[in-house]
């Protein structure tokens, strides 16, 4: 279940942050009311990873951030301690929402 809300996030703010970008290129015009949500929306994500601690931090960047889907920790980590860590980060990272 943590997963499939970490996806929904993830996909929320990278289209935010896209949306924003396109918007500050004009390749698209978005209503002022759109901008603002987009722009909470990223503020918002922004500042709880910000205060996550570092592994969580890590953790979070990564997947919801930057996106990465997969297996990119497998330079960092074992896999049975990515698990470990991830189940902690999802726990704080969605309570903190």
């Amino acid at each position: 279940m943590d997963k499939e809300l970490i996806d929904i996030v993830s996909k929320s703010y990278l289209m935010s942050k896209r949306k924003l970008v396109e918007n500050d290129l004009g390749i698209i015009k978005s209503n002022e009311i759109y901008l603002d949500r987009y722009r909470s929306n990223v503020y918002h994500i922004d500042y709880v990873v910000s205060c996550l601690n570092d592994d969580d931090r890590f953790i979070i960047d990564n997947e919801v951030i930057k996106g990465k889907r997969g297996n990119w920790y497998y330079a960092y980590m074992s896999p049975p301690t990515y698990y470990r860590h991830r189940k902690k980060a999802y726990t704080n990272f969605l309570r903190s929402l």
